[in-house]
Order: structure tokens, then C-alpha cells, then sequence
């Protein structure tokens, strides 16, 4: 923490260590009246923070706001605000029993690891997916063409070709935000977790061919 405090030392963001604690300065704080205003304006700040000492220095992530730390003018400490936060993860528990079943003397998710390890296909396909907690639009969209594209997918009837196309779209649009008129929506274009549903239905049917 200390060099990263060392990164940002001004008005708009600065981080200082107070006793055993490190805070997150703003002059974006002061017009806040109460700890619940402070808390969207700070979670904003740690994001571009986290992204720029990812960009400098692969550090994606180096802390979390746990609280909101009043001082009076004297500098000394005051009511403090709580924030208590906790990830979710929703799972399909019916999908999920496809790598339980028996393969030979060992489980499906099992017999797939020692695939995994031999086959460089299926490593590049898991590494597609990466090791986040959810695809974003640029894995998607890759997923997609790592799949065969609109056309190989529709040959073995595992979607529609117009189906692909407009997800594809939709992932090549928000993959190009930089130039967003070039690459534009379709009409009703999917959501984020409804294109996720997509391609990890249609990676297990690739899957399933191995």
C-alpha cells in the first residue's frame, strides 16, 4: 500500500495512512452530506484507481472501501459509516451435474482436466473464458469466432445463424466502443447475460464433441 499511496497524492484522489488504517482522500467528499452519498463517489474513484494501477503496474486490485470515516475540524474521528458487501454467485446446479457423471472410473469434470491438459484446443477454449467472475462482451465475441462463427455454428445446428449474427454484433459493438457509430447495435440486442447464456450453452456442445 504504501507505493501505491505513493501514486495518488492530490485534490482528486489522495491516500493516506491514518494509525493501522489507509483512507482515500477527495475534495469530491466535502459537498457530501452523510456517509451514504460518500460511498457511490468513492466505489467510482477506487475503480479508475484500480484501472490505472492495472494499466501501470498489473495491480487490478488493491483494497476495498469498508468504511466512511468522519473527522470534525480539529482532525479528530467521528462517526464512522458501515458498508458491508457480499458477491453472489447464481450457478445451475442442473448443468453443473454434467461433470458429475461417471466417465470410465472417474467423473466428467475429471476426464475433461486430463484432456485439458493434453489438448491445446480445449486449453485455448478455457482460457477464453478466462478467470473472471462473469464473460465480458470482448470474450464473448471471441468465443464466438473461436466456435467457427455464425456460419459452422448454424451448420451443426446448435443456433440460428441470425441468432449468432446479432449476438455477435451486439459483442462486436461493445467491443469497439472507441468507434461505436462503425459498429452498431442490431434491433433488440441481447443483454450481457443473456449472450453469457449463449456461448456457455454452445461451448458445452463443442465440448461434448471432444
Amino acid at each position: 500500500m504504501e507505493s501505491v499511496a505513493k501514486c495518488f497524492q492530490g485534490d482528486s484522489a489522495r491516500i493516506r495512512k491514518l494509525g493501522d488504517g489507509w483512507f482515500l482522500e477527495s475534495s469530491l467528499f466535502e459537498s457530501c452530506a452523510d456517509p451514504r452519498s460518500v460511498f457511490p463517489i468513492a466505489a467510482e474513484l477506487l475503480r479508475l484507481m484500480h484501472r490505472l494501477t492495472a494499466v501501470h503496474g498489473r495491480l487490478f486490485s488493491f483494497c476495498e472501501i469498508g468504511y466512511v470515516q468522519a473527522f470534525n475540524e480539529a482532525g479528530a474521528p467521528g462517526a464512522r459509516g458501515l458498508r458491508a458487501s457480499q458477491r453472489i454467485q447464481v450457478i445451475s446446479a442442473e448443468e453443473l451435474q454434467e461433470l458429475q457423471k461417471p466417465d470410465g472410473e472417474q467423473s466428467r469434470g475429471s476426464a475433461l482436466v486430463a484432456v485439458a491438459m493434453k489438448e491445446k484446443k480445449l486449453q485455448e477454449a478455457l482460457v477464453l473464458v478466462g478467470d473472471g467472475y462473469e464473460l465480458q462482451w470482448a470474450q464473448i465475441y471471441n468465443i464466438l469466432e473461436f466456435l467457427g462463427g455464425a456460419k459452422a455454428i448454424a451448420e451443426k445446428k446448435w443456433a440460428t445463424r441470425k441468432r449468432i449474427r446479432k449476438y455477435r454484433q451486439t459483442a462486436n459493438h461493445h467491443r469497439h466502443l472507441g468507434s461505436p457509430q462503425d459498429y452498431p447495435l442490431p434491433e433488440d440486442p441481447p443483454s450481457q447475460g443473456e449472450a453469457a447464456t449463449l456461448v456457455f450453452g454452445l461451448l458445452r456442445k463443442w465440448i461434448s464433441e471432444l
